[in-house]
């Protein structure tokens, strides 16, 4: 009679951890789309960043005039 109810209580506490489990694997899933998407536009803006500055080096605008208007350094101005 104690072996059944032992295996009960192992099924049981079993199902419990295995619903945690599930339960922080979507946690996690969700966390990770958001940090993914997070850099993903972090990455866009400084993609948009680094265009608008190789346009602005192109007019010929002077590298501190650039560097006031976007808050990069001179060398990362002239990197780009």
């Amino acid at each position: 009679m104690q072996s059944e109810l032992d295996k009960i209580y192992e099924e049981e506490y079993e199902e419990r951890l295995e619903k945690r489990f599930a339960k922080g694997r979507e946690e996690g899933v969700r966390e990770g789309i958001a940090t993914g998407r997070e850099e993903g536009r972090e990455e866009g803006r400084e993609e948009e960043k680094s265009a608008i500055v190789q346009k602005m080096k192109n007019e010929g605008i002077p590298i501190d005039l650039i560097s006031r208007c976007t808050g990069l350094s001179s060398g990362e101005i002239l990197a780009i």
